[in-house]
């Protein structure tokens, strides 16, 4: 009975026919950046300018509004995007050369030279309508080569009573939080650890284990993916002063076991309270979903001199069903059977804060920007991610960059980097951009990993061939309308 309580999201999602959409996983700039797609193709329109003919009593009808009559009224916006990358990208890998008789001659590193062609073309459809002045609707669709796999990016309705309070319901861009570098506080993009897997158990429900002597894990089937379009959400907004309350109703893949008929115990509940004041900007909240641990966190910022930013950030994890395992580390020795078996962690309460700053100079064209960051935290950090696209990583982290515009900002020049001091390992991702023209981009980067080859980021290398050093060179023809 409880799956039949969502089954009103269904109709707002019978509002439009299914379009193809979704975003490539081979989008070069998502090795540098981690920003949400979440633009918006044109205003909704005005209202003060009505189609003449309906100001004709004759021409009055109960016939409902076609998507002609919505454009005539200019309460419809249609945008459209097309962009064409290509590029190629050389790099080298060091591999261990163990080739010699001799047990005593150490093993030497050689350099594994590989290289790629890259290809990207992907176009973006949207759809906006204004019913009227209490309610909206906004769709955005997206499809590339060479996945063809279509998604929705966006398909969420507005809608407020008196400027009150506001709705969002549907499939919608959330980010909370407000580092530039570690996505730690945005609690609802959390998923289970095991998400999309499960343990396998013998007839006794005693673990199964793999040759190699790890817990054997299958994955569900049909096997779930990961995507930060694929949730389903109502957010309520009460604006209060120049701050404001959110609550929220989420739900994601990873959540639920069947996204036709979401049960209502598979949302996840949260919100937050941001008090706005001249002297600093604070947001406190909490997100609670049952296969998930219990998160609550604050964001402080102000701004000193006009240019000056500092914020700090934390997060307290609670393990109310106190079931969390550790990772296991490359280091670790089996039992007396051979088996690795994770350790139960023996805190139910973990938590993460960070301190940051960001600066500019001359009008924006000079930045600077940097983040340490303590992560408590060992379970649940996926698929937050990074600025450069990469994992939370245990420990104490840093992170810096800068970024130089010139030329009335046809050139930029940028370098960031993240390190895990914890483990010793980090990576560096000089880039430059030039905008040649308004439709062309020519991007050259440089990104490598540093540090021990056996840390978290050289596990978890960005580079799709799993390059220690690689050079990316792309041009990207872009167009909207």
């Amino acid at each position: 009975m409880m799956k039949h309580n969502s089954l009103w999201l269904l109709l707002f999602f019978t509002i439009s026919t299914a379009l193809t959409a979704q975003e490539t996983e081979l989008d070069i700039d998502s090795l540098f950046e981690n920003a949400e797609d979440t633009e918006s193709v044109g205003d909704s329109g005005s209202d003060g300018q009505a189609n003449s003919d309906k100001d004709s009593p004759e021409e009055e009808s109960d016939i409902p509004e076609t998507g002609l009559d919505l454009i005539k009224k200019e309460k419809f916006t249609f945008g459209a995007s097309f962009d064409v990358t290509l590029g190629y990208s050389p790099g080298w890998e060091l591999t261990d050369d163990e080739s010699g008789d001799d047990e005593s001659v150490l093993a030497e590193e050689e350099s594994l030279f590989t290289d790629s062609a890259l290809m990207l073309l992907s176009s973006k459809m949207t759809l906006d309508a204004s019913i009227n002045e209490n309610f909206r609707f906004l769709q955005s669709y997206n499809v590339a080569f060479p996945a063809f796999e279509p998604k929705v990016v966006e398909f969420f309705a507005d809608f407020d009573f008196g400027d009150l309070v506001y709705f969002r319901m549907g499939r919608q861009n959330l980010t909370w939080g407000i580092s530039r570098y570690f996505k730690f506080t945005n609690l609802h993009g959390r998923l289970p650890d095991n998400f999309g897997y499960e343990y396998e158990t013998d007839d006794q429900g005693e673990p199964v284990f793999t040759s190699s002597g790890y817990y054997s894990r299958v994955a569900l089937d049909p096997a779930d993916s990961i995507s930060n379009t694929d949730s389903y959400s109502i957010k309520m907004d009460i604006p209060i002063g120049i701050g404001g309350l959110q609550a929220l109703m989420y739900t994601r893949n990873g959540y639920f076991a069947d996204a036709t008929y979401p049960a209502f115990d598979e949302f996840g509940w949260g919100g937050y309270y941001n008090l706005a004041l001249k002297q600093a900007d604070i947001t406190v909240g909490c997100f609670y979903h049952k296969d998930l641990n219990f998160r609550g966190f604050y964001s402080v910022s102000t701004t000193l001199f006009n240019r000056l930013e500092l914020y700090s950030e934390a997060v307290i994890a609670y393990d109310q069903a106190d079931d969390d395992l550790l990772p296991i580390p490359s280091d670790a020795e089996p039992d007396e059977d051979g088996h690795f078996i994770p350790a139960e962690d023996p805190d139910q309460l973990d938590f993460g804060f960070n301190l940051g700053f960001f600066i500019d100079f001359f009008k924006g064209n000079l930045e600077f920007s940097g983040e340490y960051y303590y992560n408590g935290e060992e379970t649940e950090l996926g698929p937050l991610g990074t600025k450069l696209g990469l994992p939370l990583v245990y420990g104490h982290n840093l992170a810096g960059g800068f970024g130089v515009k010139l030329f009335d900002k046809k050139l930029n020049i940028e370098a960031y980097t993240l390190y895990n001091i914890s483990d010793n390992s980090g990576v560096l991702a000089p880039i430059i951009t030039f905008h040649a023209f308004d439709f062309l981009e020519l991007k050259a980067a440089l990104p490598f990993i540093y540090g021990s080859t056996t840390g978290e980021y050289m596990e978890n290398n960005p580079d799709s061939l799993g390059r220690q050093f690689s050079f990316v060179l792309t041009a990207k023809v872009s167009g909207k309308i």
